[in-house]
């Protein structure tokens, strides 16, 4: 077999097919040498040393390989020698990787013949320059690869054929020149060539050669042989071979650049710093003894191999020994010297900050895990936040790249977290995830385990207490800033869900947040069970550090609040409200716990919050409710103890004021549990007094509850309003009709600005009622007559009416007054008016009064109306504003009492107070508004989950609001438009129909459905949406079975108000029938009677076509109402029993009628396929060739008079013959 295909192959693209190929090769050579291979060659041993000799004279090489090797052996190392100088794209490597296989596997050359034939095969003669230049060296430099890849050049056996040995010290020292002098002719060949040269002496170190010591001395005598010039390849070369070969002396080799024999030491570090810049030091090089390249090598993204080979001596261990002076520094210095101070300075440019960035992510894959936080320097972290802060920054690839790998390490070793957490922050300023847009910190910390975090809370409270590493106070001019981060990151990790959670650290935030929220702390108690009293108080805590405190102790509450506690081993079941720890008690009764334990501690802290008698009275009531509704074990007292303890937390806020609130809520929680909420026993909230000394009725304990919890939806505290959230879920079961009313009223449509004028107006209309009526019974005749004439002009211009209405509703600014005020006693509009008015000083004060603005010129006159439509301009836009702002905090408002009426129906689903919450819900999914968009949405998912459970059944059900509701929802569905129907009203829908049929109520459900089947049909502007109707008859079919008569009537022609109506109406039989046809829909049986006046409805509708000559449906409409009938037929005909179909021969001649009369391909086929399904597809063939054949048997009678008309007809045109 040839193998010349092969060589071709070697030159592929692809990686696997020159694998392949050179695999192929070197087994097909290692044949053909076993078969060619002379007779000694195979017995493995030369006849003689003369016969070797002879065969092989130094002088001629090729004559040695022609005599002991095959011809496809030999043209093998020429072709594969040659190859290695090919321009072609990837032969250079395959054929490198063949002839480095070919020399490890067949001992047929010697390491002198290979040298040669390489040097040979790419030998530089004349002017060669360029591409053909390049090829020539790495031909060599590959072919000095192959060599030592393939372990020639270091093996000790000689070849079977001769007692010369493979390889010799001549050989290796002949390589290793080879190799410095490629380096030393092309800059860009020199990394590339000393990496192969170093690779060469691992191969030395490794091998079993006699000679290796006089080869590591020759190579590092070449190597060294330039003492005071360095570059980075030198150091790669010191780095590697003082642990290949420590024992050479290697003070004097380096030195006396390097005086001590070491490159690592803390005394050379600045030296290796400049040689891998390759920028001379300042203080000057050539004293030191050392001396940079002239030339400047082009920068590449890639490190310099010498970057590996010193960071590798710290993995490795550095040498030490009699010959190496110095002791080697640790990586941290390194890092420091090398890379911090020299790659990573301000002034360094991009490329350079490039190098350090990847020299960073060297070092964190070899060092150590006590050594990764001390690389987080500040120069290199000023530099990763800023590249990280954008991403069109320069270097953002490479540093997120750096964040993976510091990811990686700290989950390889997450014992180190938390010191990397401390570098990071303290380098930062505390704000790297902030300034670096990432979540690194957050993510060490979700690594770490409870101690970590613990360590990581007390640094925040040490960093709050004082500077960092500065045991003295803070100034309180600078510390306030540094004090609210510490407090801003203490309750980001409370309210994260990714650090792993523990009551101790959980507890320690909570009380720094508490003690420095609440109490002044006046000095330290060491005998106090709160660690944080144990320390010495801080300095300078203002009002703003206190009132940050108060606020992320909301927060973190709110968040624990909705946080699920795992079970633990002391709790048998879930517990009853989210917020609990471990041991069972809730972190808001724990949180009270530790302030009457502080308050009582008033000589180490006192309140910041003023108290009152007041306060203390409904404490001390609050806390006795609290003690009886902890033996209660119901959802109601759950509540109220959550809502009470949230409102004994508020009193002591400095800016609570809700104390009656509070005291309301106390006197009716412990009646309202005892005789409960709707008991005829439960305590009456306060009355209210009405005119005519009548008492309004009183509020229900209930609803005082329910109050309470909608004002605090209103808060801006998100604490405020997860507690009212919570508190709502646990009591809403216990509702009254009154709380259900109280509550669906937030959600009613009104102005919010219209709020304060109808109170004031309230007010002035019971100030005013008597005095009014009066004042028009003894005003006189002129005056009544000019008011009716006002009532008249009013009348007649309805616009200017109700604005001068508007105008006097609303009340005059202050500010605008001051404005208009202002505007009108400028000095440079009355200048001239005052000019003018000076003249007549000696006139009356009467005839002054008010004449400065009859004195104006026009000029004058202009300038200040200018300036008042200014003035009334910014007005209007203000007051607009104003307005706005006021409807969107109404609709904020609305879409948390959404919130709460989800949780309501969820609660309520059998219940009637679910029917209550619909029309509301739809209200709100209708809105339109922008500003609307989010709460209508929110409203539609409620409505299409909440009444989607088909299990939701009420066991009382009334009647007549289910009725009233079902008909109010399709008169709604009639009137909104851009409304999602299948979301809004049909999950509604389904719900009142699946409890009215459960209540027996059918007939009302199809007296409803009638009408709306009924205003579909026969109304042209009818808005009745169709997706109605096709839910019910999808969802309920045993109750839409009801209006099957309806529907077949509304088939027939005449009965639809459009020819698009009567079309839909066929559908909608047709999806009953279907709907009907399922086993568990319960009509099944009652189909089979039915379908006669299905099939007559439709033979009615289609004889309808045939009989008019202007048809009233258009081709693509019959066929819609044939498929219709097509799918009725497919769903209900049965082949075995002769069915209505069947039997229906008049609709069977009706469709093959109508296939002769209309000439439309698509509706044809639908016909014949309909025929074809009924069976009725022959019979219409038959009947057809019988006519046929009955106008074709009659005889021919013979007519001569008929001549003529018979030659008048066209003739036939003949059938054209096709010659065979």
């Amino acid at each position: 077999m040839s193998t010349l295909p092969l060589y071709w192959k070697l030159s592929s693209s692809t990686a696997e097919e020159r694998l392949s190929a050179s695999v192929e090769l070197v087994s097909s050579l290692e044949q053909f040498q076993l078969d060619h291979a002379p007779e000694p060659y195979l017995n493995g041993a030369a006849t003689d040393e003369s016969t070797a000799e002879d065969v092989d004279p130094p002088s001629k090489p090729k004559s040695f390989i022609e005599s002991i090797t095959s011809e496809d052996v030999r043209y093998a190392l020429r072709r594969l020698t040659r190859g290695l100088a090919s321009p072609k794209e990837s032969s250079r490597l395959g054929f490198a990787v063949a002839l480095t296989e070919l020399l490890s596997r067949l001992s047929v050359v010697t390491a002198k013949q290979v040298i040669t034939l390489v040097m040979d095969a790419s030998e530089i003669s004349g002017n060669v320059k360029g591409q053909q230049l390049r090829d020539l060296l790495f031909a060599r430099l590959f072919g000095l690869n192959c060599l030592v890849q393939s372990g020639l050049l270091f093996k000790t056996e000689p070849l079977p054929t001769s007692s010369i040995p493979s390889s010799s010290l001549k050989d290796f020292q002949r390589a290793v020149n080879e190799y410095v002098s490629l380096g030393e002719r092309k800059p860009w060949l020199k990394e590339t060539a000393w990496w192969s040269l170093l690779n060469a002496l691992e191969a030395l170190q490794g091998s079993q050669v006699p000679w290796k010591s006089e080869a590591a001395e020759f190579a590092s005598s070449v190597i060294f042989r330039e003492k005071e010039e360095w570059f980075p390849e030198k150091l790669a070369a010191v780095a590697r071979m003082q642990r290949l070969f420590p024992s050479l002396n290697w003070r004097d080799l380096i030195s006396p650049t390097f005086k001590d024999g070491q490159v690592l030491s803390s005394s050379s570090l600045r030296k290796v710093a400049a040689i891998l810049r390759e920028i001379a030091l300042e203080d000057g090089d050539d004293e030191e003894g050392l001396r940079l390249p002239k030339h400047h090598r082009i920068w590449r993204p890639e490190l310099h191999f010498a970057w590996d080979a010193l960071i590798s001596q710290y993995s490795h261990g550095p040498p030490v020994g009699a010959n190496v002076g110095a002791q080697c520094s640790d990586i941290r210095e390194f890092f420091r010297i090398v890379v911090d101070e020299s790659l990573l300075q301000p002034n360094s440019t991009p490329e350079k900050k490039f190098w350090g960035i990847s020299v960073f992510r060297l070092i964190l894959s070899k060092a150590t895990p006590s050594d990764i936080p001390q690389l987080l320097t500040q120069n290199f972290t000023k530099l990763w936040m800023h590249q990280l802060s954008g991403k069109d920054r320069a270097l953002n690839k490479v540093a997120r790249d750096a964040v993976n790998d510091l990811k990686v390490a700290v989950e390889k070793h997450p014992e180190v977290g938390i010191k990397v957490v401390f570098a990071l922050l303290g380098n930062s300023g505390g704000q790297f995830d902030r300034l670096s847009h990432t979540k690194i910190v957050e993510n060490i910390l979700g690594k770490a385990d409870e101690a970590g975090v613990k360590s990581y809370v007390d640094y925040l409270i040490d960093t709050a207490y004082s500077g960092e590493g500065d045991p003295t106070p803070l100034d309180t001019s600078t510390s306030t800033g540094k004090r609210k981060w510490a407090i801003d990151q203490l309750s980001g990790i409370v309210r994260s869900g990714e650090i792993p959670r523990s009551d101790v650290w959980i507890s320690a935030a909570l009380h720094f947040f508490l003690v420095h929220g609440f109490f002044l702390v006046k000095k330290k108690n060491k005998d106090s069970e709160i660690e944080l009293m144990r320390k010495a108080p801080p300095t300078g805590f203002s009002d703003e550090v206190h009132a940050a405190c108060r606020q992320q102790l909301y927060s973190c509450l709110a968040f624990l609040l909705r946080y699920h506690s795992p079970k633990t081993a002391s709790t048998t079941e879930a517990p009853k409200v989210n917020g609990i720890a471990n041991d069972g008690e809730s972190w808001l009764a724990k949180t009270i716990r530790t302030i009457q334990a502080l308050e009582k501690d008033a000589r180490h802290a006192s309140l910041l919050r003023e108290e009152t008698d007041e306060d203390e009275d409904v404490r001390k009531a609050a806390r006795k409710a609290l003690k009886r509704l902890s033996k209660l074990s119901s959802r109601l007292s759950s509540g109220l103890e959550l809502l009470l303890q949230s409102y004994i937390l508020r009193s002591y806020d400095p800016g609570f004021d809700a104390v009656e609130l509070f005291q309301e809520l106390t006197e009716v929680s412990i009646p309202l549990i005892e005789t409960g909420p709707t008991s005829p026993l439960a305590p009456k909230g306060k009355a209210k007094k009405v005119q005519d000394d009548e008492e309004e009725v009183p509020p229900e304990p209930i609803d005082v509850v329910l109050d309470s919890l909608i004002g605090n939806l209103e808060s801006d505290s998100a604490y405020e309003r997860e507690v009212a959230n919570v508190v709502f879920d646990l009591i809403c079961q216990d509702f009254k009709e009154s709380s259900v009313e109280l509550l669906l009223t937030q959600v009613a449509r009104r102005d919010p600005m219209s709020e304060e004028v109808d109170e004031m107006d309230e007010m002035e209309d019971e100030e005013s009622n008597d005095s009014g009526s009066e004042s028009v019974k003894d005003a006189p005749e002129h005056v009544e007559s000019e008011l009716d004439d006002s009532d008249d002009s009013e009348d007649s211009d309805d616009v200017e009416g109700s604005e001068a209405e508007t105008d006097q509703d609303e009340e005059v600014d202050p500010e605008l007054r001051k404005r208009i005020a202002e505007a009108l006693q400028m000095e440079d509009v009355l200048e001239g008016a005052s000019d003018r008015g000076s003249q007549g000083e000696d006139s009356d004060d009467d005839d002054s009064d008010g004449s400065d603005i009859e004195m104006m010129d026009d000029d004058q006159m202009m300038a200040l109306d200018d300036k008042l439509a200014e003035i009334f301009r910014s007005s209007r836009a203000a007051s607009k504003k104003s307005k706005d702002g006021a409807q969107r905090q109404a609709t904020l408002f609305k879409t948390r009492v959404v919130d709460f009426i989800e949780t309501f129906v969820r609660r309520n689903a059998r219940t009637n107070y679910a029917i209550k919450a619909m029309m509301p819900l739809v209200s709100l999914a209708a809105a339109s508004s922008r500003d609307e968009d989010h709460m209508s949405k929110k409203a539609t998912k409620v409505l299409k989950t909440a009444f989607s459970k088909t299990d939701d059944i009420i066991d009382d059900l009334d009647i007549s609001l289910a009725t009233e509701t079902l008909k109010t929802l399709h008169q709604t569905a009639k009137k909104v438009h851009g409304v999602d129907i299948a979301s809004v009203f049909n999950p509604p829908t389904r719900y009142l129909v699946r409890n009215l049929a459960r209540a027996g109520e059918q007939d009302v459900i199809q007296e409803q459905y009638v009408a709306l089947l009924n205003d579909y049909i026969t109304h042209k502007q009818s808005k009745v949406p169709v997706q109605t109707l096709d839910d019910f008859i999808r969802t309920t079919p045993a109750c839409a079975w009801r209006l099957r008569s309806r529907l077949v009537e509304c088939c027939k022609p005449g009965e639809s108000s459009k020819i698009f109506r009567q079309l839909q109406a066929t559908r909608l039989l047709k999806d009953l029938v279907i709907s009907a046809s399922a086993p568990n829909s319960g009509v099944k049986e009652e189909i089979p009677e039915f379908l006669s006046s299905v099939a007559t409805a439709f033979y009615e509708a289609l004889s309808s076509e045939c009989d008019t000559k202007d048809s009233n449906m258009s081709s693509a409409q019959l066929r819609e109402v044939l498929q219709h009938l097509s799918a009725i037929v497919r769903k209900t005909h049965s082949k075995e029993v002769d069915d209505i179909w069947t039997a229906h021969e008049t609709l069977s001649s009706l469709l093959t009628r109508l296939k002769e009369e209309k000439k439309s391909k698509p509706l044809n086929q639908v016909i014949d396929a309909l025929l074809k399904v009924i069976g009725a597809a022959g019979a219409s063939k038959k009947s057809r060739k019988r006519k046929q054949s009955e106008t074709t048997s009659a005889p021919a009678l013979p007519n001569t008079e008929d001549t003529t008309d018979v030659a008048s007809q066209p003739k036939k045109k003949k059938k054209r013959v096709r010659k065979e």
